[in-house]
């Protein structure tokens, strides 16, 4: 789960926005689809969690 974000419908219902925009967004940044970039992002915040316990920040 990334900040609240939990399913791949869920995004579109909180954000009043067409899942099929979600998805063509996510295309858009070079993903394959929302999940595709949910990962990715997920990945990338854990990363930083840990540059930011080695770094004292």
């Amino acid at each position: 789960m990334i900040h609240g974000i939990s399913a791949h419908n869920s995004l579109p219902l909180r954000r009043a926005v067409s899942q099929s925009s979600v998805v063509k967004f996510a295309q858009k940044l070079g993903f394959k689809g929302f999940p595709a970039l949910k990962l990715a992002i997920s990945e990338a915040l854990a990363s930083n969690s840990k540059s930011s316990l080695y770094s004292g920040t």
